[in-house]
C-alpha cells in the first residue's frame, strides 16, 4: 500500500496520529488471497480485517480446526476433525461425541490452590499503597513480609521505627537463596515471591493482613500483570514490626491452629506458638548480661528502661528475675519514653540500659557526660544514630548483642542499591520521603516538582549494626531450607509443586522449624578510641551457652579527661539502693540461701558515703529504729517476758536445790532455757540491721529453736516408751 501511495508514505514519515488513520484505513479495505507463496495450509484462504464499535481491529478469514487422534483396535490410528472455528463467525462442532468404547475417560481437575481455577468466595482489591510484590507476576508460592513502613490514622507518615534493612533483607535472601548453595539444588521448579506489606504500625492492621491472606483471594495491583493471590498459598509471614505490633499479631499463630510459620526476630518466645526466630533468647541475653556483671564485680546497678517499648520490658523482665541468684541489685530504674528522658541523677556508678536507639540517646544527651560506666543492652547500641553528641564523653560504655551473622554481600548490596537498580516501589517510597524528591508522576506535586536523579544511595552509617536484618535473614534461610527439605519428600519427581505439598506442605515446614536450635552466642563490646582516635566498639569478649564468659581484651574505662584507667567499682547512695530479700526460708530454702548469700555479697561491697557507727552502743543509741514508736513497745514486752522466764528458772533452781522437786528436770530446764534465747533474740530484730547483727539473728534463733524442739521430741520419745513397757497410768 505504501509502495503505491506515496502521499501515505510521507505523512508517515513519524508516528502521529493521521498516520495511525492511514493504517487502519487500509488494512480495513485489505481483501488479501494466499497464493502458491504463502504456506500450503493457507492456500485458498483470504485474510481482512473488521472493526468493532470500541475501534478494536479483528482478523478474519483465519480459519481453525480441532482434531482428535486416538488408537483404533482395527482401523489404527483414527483422525476425526471435531470442530472448526472462522474468526468473525461462530465456531461449529463437527462431532460432539468423539471417545470411542476404548478411550478412557479423563476428567479435567485443578488444585483449588493454583490462582487461575481457585474457588474465591470473596476477592479483594489490595491497596497498591500497601502491597508490594516484588519482581511483579504470578507465583505458585509466596512468603508474606509485614513492615512498619508507615504510621498515623492515614498510614502516610513514615515510622519512627522504620528499617529500610529489614524489607530489603528479606528481598536479598529470598533472590540469592539458590545462588548462595548451588550444590543443593533448593527449590527446583518452584516459583516463590515475596509479597511485602505495610502494616502501618498497627496490630491492628497486621491481623487483618493475616486473616485475609487466609480466607480472601487478594488480586494484587501490578504493573503490566494481574495478580491473584488464593487462600493457601502463603507458605510463611515474616515479621519485622515494631514489639508492640508484633505481639498483637501472636494471637493468631497459636500451636495446632496457626495457618502457617511465622519468622520473625522476637527474642521473647512463646512455646505455644509457631513463631519461629533465629535471633537469641531474652532468657540467654540476661544471663550474658549479669555473668558480665558478676565478672566486673558491678553488684549494684541502675537501670535505664523503656517502659513502653514491649521489647525492652521483656528483656529487664528477664534480667530481674535472674539478677537476685546473680547477687546483683537493682538500685533504680529510671524510666524514659517516646525520646524524652527525665533528668534524674543515677545513684549508682554502673547503669544498665533496656530502652530503644532514640530513647538511649535523649537519656545520653540529658547527661551529657557519662557518670559511671554503662551496659547497653539490644537497640540501645545503636544510641549515637540519634544523638549528634561527640562520643568521647561516653568512653568506656560496654555493649552486649549478639553475634553479628549478617552477610558481607548484603552490606555491599545495600550500600550501591538506589532507585536505578532496585526499582521496588516501596523503595521508592522510601527514597522519596528521605530526600524529598519525586520519582513517579504522583509524588511530583507531593514535593513541589522536584524530581530525584535516580542515584540516591541509602546512609547505612545511619542503619547502625543491622543486627535484626542479619538474624530475619538467617530465619528467613531457615524457613527456606525447611520448605525445601518438605519439597523433596513430597514431590520427589521435582517437576513443580505436587497437591500434596500445598494440602500438608505448612504444616510439615512448621514440624522440622520446631527442631531447629538456636544459637545463644553474643558479643561483648566497649566503645573506646583507637589507635586512630576514633572511638568506635571494639569486641573484647564473648558469652554462649556453651563455652560461657570469656575475655580476648581487657576491659577500658575512661575518665572526664580521656584517660584510661582501671576498672571502676561498683558504688550505690543509700540508702535507695538496699534490695529486698524476696525469698522464702520455708518454701524454697535452697533458693533462699542462694539470695542471702549474694545479699550478704552486695554489702561487703557496699560503700556508703556517710561514715558507720564507731560502736555498737553508739548504734543502738543514734539508730533509725527509735524513729517508730512501736518498737519501743516491743522492747518493753520482750523485757517483761524475759523477766519472767528468767523468774521461773530461778524459781527451779531454787526448789531442785531444796529438794521441794525431785528427779531429773534436765530435760525441762533446757527448754526453759531455748524459751529465754527465744525472747533474747527478740532484741536483734528491733535493733537496726548491721552485719553481724544479721548473722546473729540467723544463728541465735535457729539455735533456740533447735533447743526448745530437741527437747519436745525428747520428752515425747519417754512418754511413748512409757506407754511401750505398760506404765501408761
Amino acid at each position: 500500500y505504501f509502495e503505491k501511495n506515496r502521499a501515505a508514505r510521507l505523512a508517515c514519515d513519524r508516528p502521529n496520529d493521521e498516520c495511525t488513520k492511514i493504517i487502519v484505513n487500509a488494512m480495513k479495505a485489505l481483501k488479501f488471497n494466499f497464493g502458491t507463496y504463502d504456506p500450503a495450509e493457507f492456500t485458498g484462504e483470504q485474510l481482512s480485517f473488521s472493526s468493532t464499535p470500541s475501534g478494536l481491529l479483528l482478523a478474519n478469514g483465519i480459519h481453525i480446526e480441532g482434531i482428535h487422534f486416538f488408537n483404533d483396535e482395527k482401523f489404527g490410528l483414527v483422525v476425526n476433525k471435531i470442530v472448526e472455528h472462522s474468526t468473525g463467525k461462530a465456531p461449529r462442532i463437527i462431532r460432539e461425541t468423539f471417545r470411542t468404547k476404548s478411550t478412557p475417560f479423563v476428567k479435567a481437575q485443578c488444585p483449588k490452590y493454583r490462582p487461575y481455577c481457585a474457588d474465591c468466595e470473596q476477592t479483594v482489591q489490595t491497596d497498591a499503597k500497601k502491597y508490594f510484590l516484588s519482581v511483579p507476576k504470578q507465583y505458585q508460592l509466596y512468603l508474606l513480609g509485614l513492615f512498619d513502613f508507615h504510621q498515623g490514622n492515614s498510614c502516610q507518615e513514615p515510622s519512627n521505627t522504620s528499617d529500610i534493612s529489614l524489607p530489603m533483607a528479606l528481598i536479598h535472601t529470598v533472590w540469592t537463596f539458590r545462588q548462595r548453595y548451588p550444590q543443593l539444588n533448593l527449590l527446583n521448579n518452584v516459583d516463590l515471591g515475596a509479597l511485602l506489606v505495610d502494616s502501618c504500625s498497627s496490630g491492628r492492621q497486621a491481623v487483618e493482613v493475616v486473616s485475609r491472606s487466609e480466607n480472601d483471594c487478594l488480586r494484587i495491583s501490578a504493573p503490566a500483570s494481574n495478580v491473584t493471590l488464593v487462600p493457601g498459598s502463603v507458605f510463611g509471614f515474616a515479621s519485622a514490626m515494631g514489639a508492640n505490633q508484633h505481639n498483637a499479631m501472636k494471637s493468631l499463630f497459636i500451636d495446632n491452629e496457626a495457618p502457617a510459620p511465622l519468622i520473625g526476630v522476637d527474642a521473647h518466645r512463646n512455646a505455644l506458638t509457631n513463631e519461629f526466630s533465629a535471633y537469641p533468647s531474652t532468657q540467654s541475653q540476661a544471663v550474658a548480661v549479669l555473668r558480665f556483671l558478676n565478672a566486673m564485680e558491678w553488684d549494684f546497678v541502675t537501670v535505664v528502661l523503656s517502659d513502653r517499648d514491649a521489647e525492652s520490658v521483656n528483656s529487664y523482665a528477664e534480667f530481674e528475675a535472674a539478677a537476685a541468684d546473680y547477687g546483683i541489685c537493682v538500685a533504680q530504674v529510671v524510666k524514659v519514653h517516646y525520646g524524652t528522658a527525665p533528668s534524674i541523677e543515677p545513684i549508682t556508678n554502673a547503669t544498665v540500659v533496656f530502652a530503644t536507639a532514640r530513647d538511649t540517646a535523649a537519656y545520653f544527651g540529658a547527661l551529657r557526660r557519662s557518670r559511671g560506666v554503662h551496659v547497653l543492652v539490644g537497640d540501645a547500641h545503636d544510641w549515637h544514630v540519634f544523638e549528634t553528641s561527640d562520643r568521647r564523653n561516653f568512653a568506656g560504655t560496654v555493649s552486649i548483642q549478639p553475634k553479628d551473622v549478617l552477610y558481607g554481600d548484603f552490606r555491599q548490596w545495600l550500600e550501591i542499591a538506589t532507585p536505578k537498580t532496585f526499582p521496588e516501589r516501596w523503595f521508592w517510597r522510601y527514597v522519596e520521603e528521605q530526600f524529598k524528591c519525586a520519582l513517579t508522576p504522583e509524588s511530583t506535586r507531593t514535593y513541589g516538582g522536584k524530581l530525584c536523579s535516580g542515584d540516591e544511595l541509602v546512609d547505612v552509617s545511619k542503619l547502625g549494626r543491622l543486627t535484626k536484618s542479619g538474624y530475619l535473614s538467617r530465619g528467613v534461610e531457615r524457613f527456606l531450607f525447611a520448605m525445601d527439605a518438605v519439597y523433596k519428600r513430597m514431590c520427589p519427581e521435582q517437576t513443580g509443586i505436587c497437591d500434596q505439598f500445598f494440602a500438608s506442605g505448612r504444616r510439615e515446614i512448621i514440624e522440622i522449624l520446631k527442631t531447629t536450635l538456636i544459637e545463644d552466642d553474643f558479643d561483648i563490646m566497649n566503645l573506646r578510641p583507637g589507635d586512630d582516635g576514633k572511638v568506635d566498639y571494639y569486641k573484647i569478649g564473648n558469652w554462649s551457652s556453651e563455652t560461657g564468659l570469656r575475655f580476648s581484651e581487657t576491659y577500658r574505662f575512661y575518665d572526664a579527661s580521656g584517660k584510661a584507667i582501671p576498672a571502676i567499682k561498683s558504688t550505690c547512695r543509700p540508702p535507695l539502693c538496699k534490695c529486698n530479700l524476696d525469698a522464702d526460708f520455708f518454701t524454697k530454702p535452697l533458693q533462699a540461701a542462694g539470695s542471702f548469700m549474694a545479699r550478704e555479697k552486695n554489702l561487703r561491697n557496699f560503700e556508703p558515703f556517710e561514715p558507720e557507727a564507731e560502736s555498737a552502743l553508739e548504734q543502738l543509741v543514734s539508730g533509725e529504729w527509735r524513729n517508730q514508736p512501736w518498737n519501743y513497745v516491743f522492747l518493753v514486752l520482750i523485757t517483761l517476758l524475759l523477766i519472767v522466764a528468767i523468774a521461773v528458772l530461778i524459781l527451779v533452781s531454787v526448789k531442785l536445790y531444796l529438794r521441794v522437786v525431785k528427779g531429773n528436770q534436765s530435760l525441762g530446764i533446757c527448754l526453759l532455757l531455748g524459751v529465754i534465747m527465744l525472747y533474747a533474740t527478740a532484741y536483734l530484730f528491733v535493733f537496726d540491721a548491721s552485719e553481724t547483727l544479721c548473722r546473729c539473728r540467723l544463728f541465735f534463733h535457729s539455735l533456740s529453736y533447735t533447743i526448745c524442739f530437741g527437747v519436745m521430741i525428747a520428752k515425747a520419745t519417754q512418754l511413748r516408751n512409757a506407754e511401750t513397757l505398760g506404765f501408761a497410768n
